[in-house]
């Protein structure tokens, strides 16, 4: 027989702290929050829309440098920043952008045309006109980003002007 004086206790592992469910719940709510808030601001980043917002606001304040880093050139039509800017002066002594209205892009894949509501005023001798129409900027998805493609046939045309040799 053993003697019980002399048994020796084995030591057990201390229980295992459990988290209370509601501290479960609350860490996943919060997890799916802040995955929720970056789709949110990534997607709200990264839509032809915004790009196209950004682009028609640079145009209308005058800031050229920032419209002209939203352009994805075509092959071919490619113009450093430098003679972009001066095209632009060019343009803002003719008409400029009073107000402009996005409307409902239509995306297929890699590119997207958004429809903008465009009122231009263009002054003259005779004084100022205002004239308004929709013209479709072509976006297309380059590099992980939106640029914009913009037609500046349809602007002109809109502002009933042409460029020379057309």
């Amino acid at each position: 027989m053993s003697d019980p004086s002399h048994e020796v206790e084995t030591p057990t592992a201390p229980a295992a702290k459990r988290l209370s469910p509601s501290l479960v719940v609350a860490l996943l709510v919060l997890g799916l929050a802040a995955t929720g808030l970056v789709s949110w601001y990534v997607a709200q980043r990264e839509t032809p829309t915004v790009v196209v917002q950004k682009f028609c606001s640079a145009m209308k304040g005058d800031r050229w440098e920032q419209a002209y880093d939203l352009i994805d050139w075509p092959e071919g039509k490619h113009v450093d920043e430098k003679t972009f800017i001066s095209q632009c002066k060019l343009m803002r002594a003719m008409f400029s952008i009073q107000k402009y209205t996005l409307r409902e892009p239509k995306r297929e894949g890699s590119t997207a045309v958004v429809p903008v509501d465009v009122t231009l005023s263009m002054s003259s001798f005779t004084g100022t006109v205002e004239r308004g129409g929709t013209i479709d900027v072509n976006c297309r998805y380059v590099d992980g980003q939106w640029k914009v493609r913009p037609d500046m046939q349809q602007i002109l045309k809109l502002a009933n002007l042409k460029l020379p040799g057309r």
